[in-house]
Formats: structure tokens, sequence, C-alpha cells
């Protein structure tokens, strides 16, 4: 059987001193049939240079559009099945692609996975490593409380495609998030892959300390009430197990 294609989408937006780390570590794979699609989101530095010095693809947007419109646009310039969208920041262990293919072709007969998730480590790029393994992961549930599941998760394509991509709204932050309980609320599965193969990058310009609160609330609040229903259903079906750990308690 021959293997999927894995397209790996690196958006990027003024990361020139990191974008070529993200690259490498995509080109390095260990799991070959792989298509690299790099995203020039409006950058204003020397990105979209360092991007063409290698062997990918490169598209461009004339302007600045935000995250979830460039991964959107990379996804819908790449052929492969399954996704992995790659901050320009981050790093991909050398097996990562090979080992969450492996589980998801073990698995996916009959399971309707949507998801391959890991655990990271997260780094500095001056020597300091941080392993986080992956969290316990219940389903909806556990997803509403907080997000489990990691950036650059792998996902299919069937899956990004019934639920339209990610979110253009969703430029304030959690779009991941948003994009992965919209996966969830079509029935697909998550399947764990118990090593920590992503490299995410913390500085000063990481994803999300640059956000206001202001902007962080705002966000937060959007998605919220995009899926609210979904929110209001889990609070319902969580009531009677909380009536039960009450009277244990009492």
């Amino acid at each position: 059987m021959a293997e999927p294609l894995v397209s790996i989408i690196i958006p990027c937006m003024n990361y020139a001193q990191y974008v070529e780390q993200a690259i490498v570590s995509a080109l390095n794979q260990s799991y070959k049939n792989i298509e690299i699609v790099a995203v020039d989101d409006g950058s204003t530095d020397n990105s979209l240079e360092v991007m063409m010095k290698h062997p990918i693809r490169v598209v461009e947007h004339p302007y600045n559009k935000g995250l979830p419109c460039a991964r959107n646009t990379g996804i819908s310039d790449s052929g492969g099945d399954l996704i992995i969208a790659l901050d320009a920041d981050d790093q991909l262990h050398r097996e990562y692609v090979s080992l969450c293919v492996a589980g998801y072709e073990q698995l996916k007969e009959g399971n309707k996975i949507g998801i391959v998730r890991t655990g990271l480590i997260h780094f500095d790029g001056h020597g300091k490593f941080e392993e986080c393994p992956p969290l316990g992961f219940g389903g909806m549930a556990d997803e509403l409380v907080a997000n489990r599941i990691f950036v650059s998760s792998m996902f299919t394509r069937h899956a990004w495609e019934e639920v339209e991509g990610y979110s253009e709204d969703m430029n304030d932050g959690f779009e991941d998030w948003e994009f992965w309980i919209k996966i969830l609320e079509k029935g697909y599965n998550v399947l764990t892959v118990q090593r920590n193969l992503l490299f995410y990058r913390f500085h000063p310009r990481s994803k999300g300390k640059m956000r206001s609160l202001e902007r962080t609330l705002a966000s937060k609040q959007r998605l919220f009430y995009k899926h609210r229903d979904t929110w209001r259903k889990a609070l319902v079906e969580s009531l009677p197990k909380w009536k039960e750990e009450a009277k244990e308690i009492v």
C-alpha cells in the first residue's frame, strides 16, 4: 500500500530569523512522502527570501491576512490527505510525521480519526528544554475545558474540508482550539501518539504573548459564542455526574 502524502504547511509573517529552522525540520523528516508549502503572509522582513532558498512551494499573500487565512491558503494549495500546520517559529522532531502516520494508518479503519496529536517540548533556542507529554484526553468534554490538542497536530483533509477550514475571524488567537472543536463536533476522534514530537519555541513574540488582555478576552468570547450549544450540551450532560460527586462529599 502506498504511503499517504502528508502536506506540511508553514505560514510565516516576519519570522525570517526562525522560519529556516522550521523548514529544515520539515525537510529532514524520516518519512519521505511529504510536500512543504510555506505561505508568506505579507512579511516586511526577508522571510520570503529565506523561504525561496529551499526546495519547497512558496505562496505569497500581498498583505497580512492573518494566521487562519494563511493556513487555509497553504492547505488549499497542497494535495496531501494528511496535513500538519507548522508555525514558522516551531520545529518538528525527525520522527514526527512517521509516527503520526503509522498510528493513523493502524487505527483509521472504522474509527473516524480526524486528528493525531503528540506531546511537545518547550524550547527557547538557547539550550533550555522542557518536556510536556500529551495531556489526558477524554473527548469533547476535556477539550472544552482547555485546549489539549497542540497546534501542530496532524489532521485529515476530509476533516478540514468538512468544517470549512480554520475560521478566518479568529485572528486574535485560539484559532487552533476553535478548529479542533469544530472537528470534534463533526464526530471525529482523536488519536494520541505518546511521544513529545513538536518543538514549541518560547520567545518574546511567541503566540499569545503579544496579544493584549482585551484582544485575548474578545477572542475567547468569540470562541465560546460560536460553540455555545456545544458548551451548553456538555454542561447539561455533566450535571448528573456532579450531583453524584456532591452526594459522596456530603
